[in-house]
């Protein structure tokens, strides 16, 4: 079995131009290897996760992406490139992140990313990505983003 990709069964890497929207009630983490995220995936499922709610990046494609979006449109975009023009802290946090995210996606790594309304959701999915080494796992609130693990 080719295990350099997920099974047809669950979440594959999306490589659509949807993959550079802004995560909000997302949380992100980083998988290094595909074993690992085969078992985040597998764990995220089994706890009750649908694949619609599963995301997976990764490639160089995906990481371009990331790095030429802000991931939101219309006026919020225009008043974010401001903000990280002028070095507005939220705005550099999230440039932050979103730069170690695209390292991650041009290293072979992958970025997943899981819907999570709630604190419960939120929890369980970080738990889920922490249990098979993800890391620099973050939620994305609407004008927040909160570190879960480093």
């Amino acid at each position: 079995m080719d295990r350099s990709q997920p099974p047809a069964d669950r979440p594959q890497v999306d490589d659509s131009d949807d993959a550079t929207r802004y995560p909000t009630q997302h949380v992100l983490g980083v998988e290094d290897t595909p074993d690992a995220l085969m078992a985040a995936v597998d764990q995220l499922m089994q706890s009750r996760f649908l694949d619609s709610e599963i995301q997976v990046r990764s490639g160089q494609g995906a990481a371009d992406r990331l790095r030429a979006s802000t991931g939101h449109t219309g006026l919020l975009d225009r008043v974010l490139r401001i903000t990280r023009d002028l070095g507005l802290v939220w705005s550099e946090l999230e440039s932050e992140a979103r730069e170690y995210y695209a390292e991650a996606l041009q290293d072979g790594r992958f970025v997943v990313s899981v819907y999570a309304p709630s604190d419960e959701r939120k929890t369980r999915a970080a738990e889920c990505l922490r249990a098979h080494g993800g890391h620099f796992i973050n939620y994305f609130g609407l004008l927040t983003i909160e570190t879960i693990a480093p």
